[in-house]
């Protein structure tokens, strides 16, 4: 019996320190618009100063500015975002839901500023 307790005392303690408060996670609403920047950013990083030519290579100097500039905008910290996205990416079925939302969106900008 005190095997028992001791198990169940251990399963119920790993599991509470796994787990984040749910409101300390971004909704979904808000990891849309953060990680949607993200994404444009991550382009504009491989932009050259003349704006006409693109490389392979991120600039990343410009593409921790630009996180910089996200974070502020969506007024979220980084330690935040860093958490939000570890939860999110324990629970898969919640970031493709969200990344279901931000693909359409990045498509028809791709259509309309095609990459030259």
């Amino acid at each position: 019996m005190k095997k028992l307790l001791c198990v169940a005392s251990f399963l119920f303690i790993a599991t509470a320190c796994n787990q984040v408060n749910k409101s300390d996670v971004l909704p979904p609403e808000k990891m849309e618009g953060i990680l949607l920047d993200m994404q444009i950013a991550e382009v504009y990083s491989t932009i050259v100063d003349d704006s006409e030519h693109y490389v392979t290579n991120k600039n990343m100097d410009s593409l921790a500015r630009y996180y910089n500039d996200i974070y502020r905008h969506h007024n979220v910290t980084p330690e935040v975002f860093a958490k939000s996205i570890a939860w999110y990416k324990r629970n898969p079925d919640k970031l493709d839901s969200v990344y279901n939302k931000i693909i359409p969106k990045l498509t028809k900008l791709e259509t309309r500023y095609p990459v030259q």
